[in-house]
């Protein structure tokens, strides 16, 4: 018996298969279907999905990827996160810098601290104490290092 098709219904112009909705090439004939953008292969199945695709349109695996910036999802074929606009090229490199960045700042941050702490001990006048007691440790631990 055969099938009537819907007036809406797409199909491939090259062998009349049904137009599987979110793939760039036709699952019977293997002919790019016209006006879809071909994007990535499908890294399970490999089938050939239109561009900015975050789903196979044949097995439905997920095709996207994170931003190790954002954590949000982009499609595989997106040269930057949807989010955040970082581009993915580059992008571990980047983060490193910028970790190592923060972290220097943070160090600084705190020598700055330590300073500003020193500068309010000595200026009270119980620095003289202070260094006096530390003093008397190091000589007590050189004393008994040389016994």
């Amino acid at each position: 018996m055969a099938r009537v098709y819907g007036a809406n219904e797409r199909r491939c112009d090259t062998c009349g298969a049904p137009i599987v909705p979110g793939l760039a090439v036709c699952n019977y004939c293997r002919r790019a279907y016209s006006g879809a953008p071909p994007g990535p292969k499908c890294p399970k199945c490999t089938a050939v999905n239109v561009a900015g695709s975050m789903a196979c349109g044949r097995c439905r695996s997920p095709m996207a990827r994170s931003c190790i910036f954002c954590g949000a999802a982009s499609p595989l074929d997106a040269s930057a996160c949807r989010h955040c606009h970082e581009a993915f090229a580059g992008a571990e490199q980047r983060k490193q810098q910028r970790e190592a960045a923060y972290k220097q700042q943070q160090y600084m941050q705190l020598a700055n601290t330590g300073i500003q702490a020193a500068g309010v001990v000595i200026a009270s006048g119980a620095a003289t104490g202070l260094l006096d007691s530390v003093g008397d440790l190091l000589g007590s631990i050189v004393d008994a290092a040389g016994d």
